[in-house]
């Protein structure tokens, strides 16, 4: 069962229509293999433990 403050996540995220998956944004599961390399800049630096490119895909 998901959490109240998540299912009001969801909401605002519908009200305001941010997608919520990469294929609504055009993109292909052809294309993740490319993405994840790409993925790995500052917003992972504070990452909390160490994360690889496959459990990045």
């Amino acid at each position: 069962m998901q959490q109240p403050v998540l299912l009001d996540i969801e909401e605002l995220n519908r009200r305001l229509q941010i997608p919520s998956r990469l294929s609504e944004l055009g993109v292909k599961r052809s294309h993740i293999r490319e993405l994840v390399p790409a993925s790995r800049g500052n917003s992972m630096s504070g990452n909390p433990r160490d994360v690889s490119d496959d459990d990045l895909y």
